[in-house]
């Protein structure tokens, strides 16, 4: 099945067009023409052309790649090239809306110059196979598809490669995490041997003498250092271990995937959990009774310090 993009029609927008400013540094960085970049653009005669290929020129190490309509350029970034061009600030908008023609081939070829100058490239399939393995090790630690959005196109500029349309490259990250979350089950297969899904599966259940589910048990916290909740986190403890979260070895995982299906686990809602595939479900209930039971174990010598504190005081 083909992933579903996770960007809406806002923010696909927003990654498909210009930036609405230009910072300063940016402006200064990026827009400013060396006396070699002025010399090769002298072999465009035109002005508009010098002009929109200059656009081009500066625009793809700012962004990682070109929009195809360069009038949306900022007017600050137009107007200094414009100037360096000695064309003049006023006439910089009205020069980039008559270059490339009506069909644009000029401003393709441009283009083509544009990436052999600056020694980029368009990705072929062997960028994009190193892309999708880049993107799947990332998403086995960051979960968030913002973050790993960032990361492809800081991978993909550090690689001088020409970013793909956004719309394509949150599809690859929507992939990476679909394969992640794959991996990680297959990772965690030799723990889920029966009976331990269904031991999994009971944690979702009501249980009568508590009120709630065994899972909600564990995700409370210490109120006090009084006896009732030391024998309350001593249960806790004791049950924790009849699940072996003690003996629990996910280190096949990166820390960051063990740490995101934890927190998953402890503000998903049991009815999310209950709904959730069994290659989400699993990992993510494993993950949740190792993290418990370290925070457990920490908490319970952390309230018997203070109740033997309380004691020595009394």
């Amino acid at each position: 099945l083909m992933p579903v993009r996770f960007l809406s029609d806002a923010e696909l927008a927003r990654l498909s067009g210009w930036p609405s400013e230009i910072a300063a540094d940016d402006l200064i960085t990026f827009f400013t023409l060396t006396g070699d970049d002025l010399g090769w653009l002298s072999a465009n005669y035109r002005y508009d052309n010098r002009l929109g290929v200059a656009v081009q020129l500066c625009t793809l190490p700012w962004l990682g790649w070109i929009p195809d309509e360069l009038s949306g350029c900022p007017t600050a970034a137009v107007d200094r090239l414009a100037v360096c061009l000695g064309i003049g600030a006023g006439q910089g908008a009205e020069r980039l809306n008559s270059y490339g023609g009506w069909e644009g081939r000029t401003r393709r070829d441009h283009r083509v110059r544009v990436l052999e100058r600056l020694g980029w490239r368009t990705s072929g399939t062997g960028d994009r196979k190193q892309l999708d393995e880049f993107l799947l090790a990332r998403a086995m630690e960051h979960d968030a598809p913002g973050v790993l959005l960032q990361l492809a196109c800081d991978w993909l500029r550090s690689e001088r490669i020409l970013r793909p349309t956004a719309d394509t490259l949150s599809r690859r990250v929507a992939a990476a995490r679909d394969g992640a979350r794959a991996e990680t089950y297959h990772r965690l297969a030799p723990l889920l041997e029966p009976p331990r899904p269904r031991a999994l599966d009971g944690l979702l259940d009501v249980d009568t003498d508590l009120g709630v589910t065994r899972l909600a048990w564990l995700r409370r916290g210490a109120t006090a250092a009084t006896p009732e909740v030391l024998k309350a986190e001593l249960a806790k403890l004791q049950f924790l271990r009849a699940h072996d979260a003690d003996r629990l070895d996910l280190s096949g995982l990166p820390a960051g995937r063990r740490r995101t299906l934890a927190e998953t686990g402890r503000r998903s809602t049991n009815q999310a959990l209950q709904r959730a595939d069994v290659d989400r479900r699993y990992p993510i209930l494993l993950a949740t009774l190792a993290e418990t039971y370290v925070e457990v174990l920490d908490e319970l010598v952390q309230l018997l310090d203070q109740a033997l504190a309380g004691a020595n005081s009394r």
